[in-house]
């Protein structure tokens, strides 16, 4: 493990097309679905799980399961509408900033994979992951670094050695900056220290308070128990207290 790896942007391209390739979502549908709370669990893609979060996925399924049950007839395109909206609210009430591509990307998810399995049968109970209490990935510390640009910490708490996908998304004034995407492998009780690429920022000004700097952090990884964890956190530079504060969840 060597510190100072940076996440850039260029290889955030290579990152995106590997996960897309291998972690394209499937719907797994069990044969008792046919039967009162049958279960269907999709997976969903990573990208999705960064972009997003699990509440809001989950608050797709569960607008579109309401319509279906209410209306029974409704199309797809409108439950797709339905659920996307659903996603973006939640995903925008936790300080997400959701881009066109991102709101793309859920409508083909639901479109694709959860609204065939609702209609097919509205009893099927669609479980999402959340994240657990207390994650082996965590942000331990955000700052601002001798090169004046934010460096994050990652630590693995966790009992096993880990790879995490990590994607950082920085915002100016409420509107997106710079994104970056990369990986990262941490040993138990390991720290990494992210330093992120981005064009220049307007650091004299946001130290001096008269400029808003939000870092928004995703880390999705696979701890030892076998279910995907997504792990959000939004922290903003405070010139008061000269430091990063964590946002709280709205």
């Amino acid at each position: 493990m060597k510190p100072g790896q940076c996440l850039c942007v260029v290889s955030s391209l290579f990152f995106l097309a590997s996960i897309q390739a291998c972690s394209h979502p499937q719907q797994v549908i069990n044969s008792p679905c046919a039967t009162l709370n049958a279960t269907v669990q999709p997976k969903s893609t990573v990208v999705l799980s960064l972009l997003f979060g699990s509440d809001a996925i989950r608050a797709a399924i569960d607008v579109i399961t309401r319509q279906v049950t209410k209306l029974g007839s409704a199309s797809t395109a409108e439950l797709t509408s339905l659920g996307t909206d659903a996603a973006v609210r939640t995903a925008q009430a936790r300080g997400i900033n959701v881009k066109p591509e991102d709101r793309a990307m859920m409508e083909t998810y639901l479109q694709d994979e959860v609204v065939p399995a609702i209609k097919q049968n509205p009893t099927c109970v669609i479980n999402v992951d959340s994240s657990p209490t207390r994650p082996y990935f965590g942000v331990e510390n955000v700052s601002i670094n001798s090169d004046q640009s934010p460096q994050i910490v990652i630590k693995n708490s966790g009992q096993a050695e880990t790879i995490a996908q990590i994607l950082i998304r920085q915002f100016v004034n409420g509107s997106e900056h710079s994104r970056s995407q990369g990986s990262v492998t941490l040993g138990p009780g390991e720290s990494h220290s992210v330093f992120v690429e981005s064009e220049p920022l307007p650091i004299s000004e946001v130290l001096a308070g008269k400029t808003t700097l939000m870092v928004a952090i995703s880390i999705y990884y696979l701890p030892e128990s076998g279910k995907p964890v997504d792990f959000n956190e939004t922290w903003q530079y405070d010139h008061s207290y000269n430091r990063f504060v964590l946002v709280p969840v709205k």
